[in-house]
C-alpha cells in the first residue's frame, strides 16, 4: 500500500498526532506510556503505538469522538466515522486540514 492509497482520515489524523508528538518533545508515539489523545476542534483523536490492545484500542488505530461522543475508528485499512450532519468523515477531514494548516503556519 502506498501513501496515496492510505485513507485520508487516517493519514491526516497521523499527521496531526505527529505535530503533538513534536510539540511534547517526544521522539515517537511510543514515548507515551499509554493512549495519546488530542483535540482538533470539536473532535478528539486517541491512539497508541504499543504492541498490545489498550482500553479496547488496537495499536495504530485512531479512536475518534465528536463533542465527547464516540464517532468512529480509523486505521490504515479504512474505518468508520459517524454519518451525522455535523459529525461525519467530511467534517472530520476538514477539521484536520484546518488544524494542520494552522499549526503549519506556526512552524514557519
Amino acid at each position: 500500500m502506498t501513501r496515496d492509497e492510505l485513507p485520508a482520515a487516517f493519514l491526516l489524523s497521523a499527521s496531526a498526532l505527529l505535530r503533538k508528538v513534536e510539540a511534547d518533545g517526544k521522539q515517537s508515539l511510543q514515548g507515551y506510556p499509554g493512549i495519546v489523545a488530542m483535540d482538533v476542534g470539536k473532535w478528539t483523536i486517541e491512539t497508541h503505538a504499543h504492541d498490545r490492545v489498550i482500553d479496547n484500542l488496537p495499536p495504530f488505530t485512531m479512536r475518534v469522538s465528536y463533542n465527547g461522543w464516540p464517532a468512529g475508528l480509523v486505521d490504515a485499512n479504512g474505518g468508520i466515522i459517524a454519518g451525522g450532519k455535523a459529525a461525519n468523515e467530511d467534517t472530520f477531514i476538514a477539521a484536520l486540514e484546518e488544524f494542520l494548516a494552522e499549526t503549519g503556519k506556526e512552524r514557519d
